[in-house]
């Protein structure tokens, strides 16, 4: 994502990551600390499936 910036464990709490509008839960839905710049949704396909049509938000407050 362009804009973001390197996180590490105090910054990342100013990332939120919504899935068609539900809030995502940092290193149990997604993770962003692997790469610069990258948010990874990690899910399960049993308990949290992925649709064509998701809709993803990231937001991050500086």
């Amino acid at each position: 994502m362009a804009g973001l910036p390197a996180l590490n464990a105090a910054s990342v709490n100013k990332l939120f990551v919504f899935r068609n509008g539900a809030k995502l839960r940092h290193t149990t839905d997604f993770d962003a600390l692997t790469t610069a710049g990258t948010v990874t949704i990690t899910y399960d396909a049993a308990d949290l499936p992925m649709y064509a049509g998701d809709v993803i938000e990231i937001q991050y407050i500086k």
